[in-house]
């Protein structure tokens, strides 16, 4: 499921650099950090690196009957649509995201600048004293 969504977030980063203005000149620049990113990240997130510790995650978090039952349900057809479909749904998340992530940032700015401008006025008033 890590290749679709690592195509998408190639697809998102390369729109991204577009929307800050680089020119077509800059472009091999980026194609040649986003290959080492996605090579580290393929890499380090491919099922053969993660595999042991999976087992031992599902093993701790799940009883024997609930694997089964996992097992079961994605060996079925719908099972295997949701393994199926769930990169696309987990790529229009991710686009979803990605568009909120302006107002969240914007957001967070306003809320750390207040707390920056309560801590000041609380240290002044502490000097006063």
């Amino acid at each position: 499921m890590t290749k679709p969504l690592f195509n998408q977030m190639r697809s998102m980063m390369e729109q991204q650099f577009t929307r800050m203005g680089a020119s077509e000149d800059m472009k091999p620049i980026l194609k040649r950090y986003t290959d080492k990113l996605f090579n580290i990240m393929e890499q380090t997130l491919s099922w053969q690196t993660l595999k042991e510790d999976m087992i031992s995650i599902y093993v701790n978090a799940f009883s024997e009957d609930e694997l089964k039952g996992m097992l079961a349900f994605y060996k079925s057809p719908v099972g295997l649509s949701v393994i199926e479909k769930m990169p696309a749904a987990m790529q229009q998340s991710m686009i979803t995201m990605q568009r909120r992530m302006p107002k969240l940032q914007e957001q967070l700015k306003q809320i750390s600048e207040e707390l920056a401008e309560e801590i000041k006025a609380e240290m002044e008033k502490k000097k006063g004293k």
